[in-house]
């Protein structure tokens, strides 16, 4: 059985991630990594997983913890199909005392920086054939929005690390791509929206539809669509897609 790392893994696309990957395929065990417990047993349970997972409520921007969870629970003894980093956090900020700027850097560019660094070992000596490692990013590595800044520099700093290591990894056969959604169903849209919608003095559904106005299918994605294309990239079906930044985001823009 081989094992998958996936941080974020409690709620959203995380979640849904880990269902689709762990549907109909018994062979797979999960490393689920998030900083609520109960979701992430609520995902593993949800997914009938309890039995091949291991859940840790660690952040994932501690280098020594996740070194210590690896070796305290004989990870190194397992074998290795990849790494999803898909833990992250968008707040606005402002340059001022209070700014949050390295906050987000911390969590969306250092924290797969460091899961993925801190696994690597463990996926270069696997024995299975091709590996991946995905990083769950955004159609804000592409598109400027005001006022998020540290969230779109972070993403963007993302596809850099992916670029970096699809070179750097190619000779392990480990494929390294990006997935950028642009809005999707998740808890995290709607408070995103929910936060611009009352500093702009409107109602949830009118910035709602003013946001889904700006793309071409007029809607959002569903996390189970995100999910889907990270499965493709874990699949046989395909061997040799590394070193892309994959944008699924309803024409948001094309590229």
């Amino acid at each position: 059985m081989s094992v998958i790392v996936i941080s974020g893994a409690g709620s959203g696309i995380g979640r849904a991630i880990v269902k689709d990957l762990s549907h109909g395929n018994k062979g797979r065990k999960f490393v689920l990594l998030g900083r609520n417990k109960d979701k992430l047993l609520q995902t593993a349970s949800e997914c009938k997983i309890e039995n091949r997972s291991w859940i840790f409520d660690s952040d994932t921007t501690d280098a020594h913890r996740i070194r210590e969870l690896i070796y305290q629970n004989k990870l190194e003894e397992e074998e290795y199909e990849g790494i999803i980093a898909n833990a992250g956090i968008i707040k606005k900020n402002n340059y001022n005392e209070d700014d949050i700027f390295e906050e987000v850097i911390r969590t969306n560019l250092k924290g797969p920086y460091i899961l993925v660094n801190e696994f690597l070992p463990l996926l270069k000596n696997s024995s299975e054939g091709y590996r991946s490692i995905v990083l769950i990013s955004s159609v804000l590595n592409r598109l400027g929005v005001s006022q998020i800044s540290a969230y779109s520099a972070s993403k963007s700093g993302q596809i850099g690390l992916m670029r970096s290591w699809a070179n750097e990894l190619a000779q392990y056969n480990i494929l390294v791509n990006a997935v950028s959604p642009g809005w999707v169903e998740t808890r995290m849209a709607i408070n995103t929206l929910e936060e611009i919608a009352e500093n702009q003095g409107l109602e949830y559904n009118q910035i709602k539809d003013q946001v889904l106005r700006e793309q071409m299918m007029h809607k959002m994605a569903l996390p189970e669509e995100v999910a889907a294309l990270v499965s493709f990239l874990f699949s046989k079906k395909q061997r040799s897609i590394t070193g892309q930044n994959l944008h699924i985001n309803n024409g948001a823009f094309m590229s």
